[in-house]
């Protein structure tokens, strides 16, 4: 019912974007993310559903009560926040009130491709990436 809900939603202009449980399977069950090398997450998800990779390991982030953590984090849940950023970023750029096909295509177009490592056949090689070079 959820992905029925989602993509009546991204029909009517809105993009959702989510986490879920860590595990190597099909994307259309899980999240997927990479690590600072680009290679794909030891256990993340896969398949014709994925649009684009996010960084998600070994990530600095802030905790609860302020402040932020070096700890090296892993997961689909710090992937998520951080194309979600992005996809709010993008949507600024095009105007606040920006469709989801878009923003969808503005990812795509600005993705960095073909540097991730160790994910299956099928699958999209796409990483995030917000169009603007360290130093600029």
């Amino acid at each position: 019912m959820l992905n029925i809900l989602v993509e009546l939603a991204f029909g009517a202009g809105v993009l959702c974007v989510a986490a879920a449980r860590n595990e190597p399977v099909d994307a259309r069950e899980l999240s997927p993310a990479v690590d600072e090398d680009n290679e794909m997450m030891f256990n993340s998800s896969y398949g014709s559903v994925v649009d684009i990779f996010t960084p998600g390991v070994d990530m600095d982030h802030s905790v609860v009560g302020g402040g932020r953590t070096t700890s090296g984090s892993s997961g689909t849940s710090l992937a998520t926040g951080f194309i979600g950023g992005l996809v709010l970023y993008l949507k600024s750029t095009d105007g606040a009130y920006a469709q989801a096909k878009i923003v969808v295509g503005l990812l795509k177009e600005l993705a960095t491709k073909d540097v991730i490592t160790g994910q299956p056949e099928g699958t999209l090689n796409l990483l995030a990436f917000n169009g603007q070079p360290l130093g600029d």
